[in-house]
């Protein structure tokens, strides 16, 4: 697959190709009206009984037509087309080479087994469960296997398509069932759907039951989201003109479809993580991967770059960008230890992230605060969150 810098010769070449047809099509057409116009003047004259139909001047008018005909610009035209077409071509066959297999100079060898659950884990993964269930069976997945995959997606989407309906109710009711799970890698999403629909009321001049809402709420809320409940409480004294009030751009109807989509997407991610998977699909992630590297990996085969010593191959740096680099470690920049299950990384409110070890070092002769070793502003305990990698 050819990068975003290699599409640019095709970009080129199919815009020379539009710009030329939006130029000889006008033209075309003129032509082809102007040969009927020949056509049908040369039939009505031959049939029109009015001159001596004699064989020379039948004769005469096909000879006319015939000059005619082929002084019309269309084959010029068709000329002109032709060429950036044909040269289009050219460039696709060079930017989508066949010889692929070239990347990897000895056999790849995998489980098939593990990779058919991968393909299935992902059909699930985007709520395609029939072609799951059908690929399943057809690669021969134990049924077991394939529904403890399925039975997870299929809550996930099930309260999404209650989301897209601008529906909380079952989404409220998943993250309460697993409150201390989502505590527990630092999620506030139960909060953000009450937040959501006490938004969503607002936004509908429902400011009675709005209040009646975060009155039954958002009070198990307040120990952690106290400063957000009061931002909210205190739309209520621009009720009456929340579009001219500071709270404006919060409650504006047309901030709402973002609102609902952010909300659904951080579902999805939270979803995935408390069933141990992550944020993006691993096929995904990784036929991706493989299309930015195969133009470079080609390259350096067709220039010998990639060869086989003994039972080991060469191997070539290929740059993906920032969105392909993962980190499943994390060392302390206080501390310089990695961390572990047992000292964790924090995420400070700052912003900076040390180990749980040195936080509590930090913490010493104070219960609960304790100035950050960068900053360094003065950050409270309850306030920091545990980063999951």
């Amino acid at each position: 697959m050819a990068t975003k810098l290699e599409f640019d010769p095709l970009e080129e070449g199919l815009e020379r190709v539009s710009k030329k047809h939006k130029t000889t099509l006008p033209k075309t057409l003129k032509s082809i009206d102007a040969m009927i116009t020949e056509l049908n003047s040369c039939k009505q004259k031959l049939t029109s009984g009015t001159e001596m139909e004699t064989d020379e001047y039948v004769h005469e008018n096909l000879e006319y037509l015939h000059k005619s005909l082929l002084s019309n610009k269309i084959a010029n035209d068709y000329k002109e087309l032709h060429a950036p077409i044909s040269k289009l071509g050219k460039l696709v066959d060079k930017s989508f080479r066949a010889d692929v297999e070239k990347a990897t100079p000895t056999p790849f060898k995998y489980d098939s087994s593990i990779l058919h659950e991968v393909i299935a884990q992902h059909l699930y993964r985007q709520g395609r469960f029939d072609l799951g269930d059908l690929f399943a069976k057809e690669t021969q997945i134990d049924q077991t296997k394939a529904k403890q995959m399925k039975e997870p997606f299929v809550e996930m989407y099930q309260i999404l398509l209650s989301l897209w309906e601008h529906n909380l109710a079952p989404a409220i009711n998943w993250a309460r069932t697993r409150r201390t799970e989502l505590t527990q890698i630092g999620s506030s999403l139960e909060f953000r759907f009450h937040r959501l629909q006490f938004i969503d009321l607002i936004v509908n001049q429902k400011q009675d039951e709005a209040l009646t809402y975060a009155r039954s709420h958002f009070a198990q809320f307040a120990p952690t989201q106290m400063s957000e409940i009061q931002h909210l409480m205190g739309s209520f004294v621009y009720a009456k003109r929340l579009n001219k009030s500071p709270y404006a751009g919060l409650f504006h109807p047309n901030n709402m479809p973002t609102l609902w989509d952010d909300i659904a997407r951080q579902f999805t991610q939270n979803s995935c993580t408390l069933m141990g998977l992550p944020q993006d699909s691993p096929l995904h992630v990784s036929i991706t991967a493989g299309f930015k590297a195969l133009p470079t990996l080609i390259k350096l085969a067709a220039l010998n770059l990639i060869k086989v010593a003994g039972d080991e191959t060469a191997t070539a740096e290929v740059t993906l960008g920032p969105e392909f680099q993962f980190h499943s470690i994390f060392a302390c920049p206080v501390s310089r230890e990695q961390s572990s299950p047992d000292s964790p990384p924090m995420l400070l409110p700052c912003g900076h992230v040390i180990s749980k070890t040195s936080m509590m070092k930090l913490c010493r002769g104070s219960s609960s605060k304790f100035k950050c070793p960068y900053c360094p502003s003065e950050q409270v305990l309850s306030q920091t969150k545990q980063l999951y990698f």
